[in-house]
């Protein structure tokens, strides 16, 4: 499980930031190889409520067998939603990772 970490998000919500060159990495992928990520990435997966903060979510494959926790400082999608997050994959002092959003856009 990926823990949760401080965020470097911008405060546009919805940003269509997502670079034309960069495909879109399953986030299943991301978790099970997080060290492998360096710098800022696209990952794409499904929206999900996490706890009460407003600008927390979880990101998860299709069948919900991979999550990891996004910082978003805009609202987060709706749940159920396939969005596209732009940022940064971070490892924290303790050894856990959390994905750092500077935009989520709908997955079209």
């Amino acid at each position: 499980m990926i823990a949760l970490g401080a965020a470097q998000a911008q405060t546009n919500p919805l940003v269509n930031k997502v670079e034309a060159d960069s495909r879109p990495i399953v986030v299943d992928k991301v978790v099970a190889n997080p060290e492998k990520f360096k710098g800022p990435i696209n990952v794409v997966g499904g929206s999900a409520k996490l706890g009460s903060n407003n600008h927390l979510f979880a990101l998860s494959c299709e069948d919900e067998c991979f999550s990891m926790p996004v910082r978003f400082s805009g609202a987060p999608p709706k749940p159920g939603t396939d969005v596209i997050v732009h940022g940064q994959l971070l490892k924290e002092s303790n050894g856990r990772y959390v994905f750092n959003a500077e935009s989520v856009t709908p997955k079209k």
